[in-house]
């Protein structure tokens, strides 16, 4: 009976077990109220740079500009300074001696020289030849200058006993017997010119024997010889 007396006390029940809910996902890094994200993190735990309102810092002015043109055209702008020359030149006209002549032909060529002491030609100079007729008295003449220093290398005039060929060695040169007056004085010289091209020696060659069919028939050569003389002299005076 005492058995039946006790009586058993019923068993409480076990709590159910409740899965305590995590914790909301937390944008690692946010754009906007919505928060786009770039992945999650637990929070506390990773590297996360919190709201988007971590980034609205004030933006900083632009960095002042250091560009070196700019710098330069200030310079100039501020440099007013006005440097006057030390030395004053005056505009002088030069004379050449040409101004009374028209140009017939004119090409580049170099010009040689037979030295008979040492039987070799040597150079004479490397410019531009002028075949010049006089406007008053239609005379010709043959000038040359050299290409930088523009010293007279070649001055004589056409005459009628100049017989210019062509050099058996070279096509493109041409020789002659002359008297010549480019050093001051008369000198009976055998020059040789040489062109760059067989057609500019024809084409000089042609131009010189038409300025000698234009010639006075007597005394052409004897006159020109005294002329020639006079413009040497003039054009030396004034190269000095």
């Amino acid at each position: 009976m005492a058995d039946a007396a006790e009586t058993t006390a019923p068993e409480a029940p076990a709590p159910e077990a409740k899965e305590t809910p995590a914790p909301a996902a937390v944008p690692a890094f946010g754009f906007g109220a919505a928060g786009v994200g770039l992945g999650t993190a637990a929070p506390g735990t990773g590297f996360q740079f919190g709201s988007f309102s971590a980034f609205s810092a004030t933006p900083s002015p632009p960095l002042a500009s250091t560009s070196t043109e700019d710098d330069a055209a200030d310079a100039q702008e501020e440099c007013k300074a006005d440097f006057a020359p030390i030395v004053q030149l005056d505009v002088v006209d030069v004379v050449t001696g040409e101004e009374s002549e028209d140009v017939l032909h004119e090409v580049k060529a170099k010009l040689y020289r037979f030295d008979s002491e040492k039987s070799e030609w040597k150079e004479r100079g490397l410019g531009i030849i002028k075949l010049l007729e006089h406007k008053e008295t239609k005379k010709a003449r043959l000038l040359m200058r050299r290409e930088k220093t523009l010293k007279i290398c070649c001055n004589q005039y056409v005459a009628r006993s100049v017989k210019m060929d062509i050099h058996p060695g070279n096509e493109k040169s041409l020789g002659w017997t002359c008297n010549d007056f480019s050093d001051g004085e008369v000198k009976l010289e055998v020059l040789c010119i040489r062109f760059g091209s067989v057609e500019k020696a024809a084409a000089f060659k042609a131009a010189y024997e038409e300025a000698q069919k234009k010639l006075p028939a007597d005394g052409a050569a004897d006159e020109g010889d005294d002329d020639a003389e006079e413009e040497a002299d003039k054009e030396e005076e004034a190269e000095e």
